[in-house]
């Protein structure tokens, strides 16, 4: 499964098979508040697709910033709307299917 998770400031893109695990773990090494922003089915080879498809957005690692693209791309597949003010995420609302 491909995950986008969000600190906040920024939002990581990543792969894992339990995503529950996943997310304590990334709270272990993370102080901000995590927020599951999407899920989409793919394994390895999507996430590195994903990673190339918003390099010039990438801050650290698996970690990209909150840009336009990738906000739209999100929710497209996500029942949340996410919405940033000064690059930073701000609020998520659920979005009528």
């Amino acid at each position: 499964m491909i995950y986008f998770v969000s600190d906040g400031s920024y939002i990581k893109i990543g792969y894992t098979q339990d995503l529950s695990k996943r997310k304590h773990s990334l709270a272990t090494g993370n102080s901000s508040k995590l927020t599951v922003l999407a899920t989409e089915i793919g394994g390895l080879n999507r996430e590195k697709e994903l990673h190339i498809k918003f390099t010039k957005y990438k801050h650290n690692r698996e970690w990209f910033e909150p840009s336009g693209e990738l906000l739209e791309y999100i929710n497209t597949i996500s029942v949340l709307y996410v919405d940033i003010v000064d690059g930073n995420v701000i609020g998520y609302k659920k979005m009528s299917m």
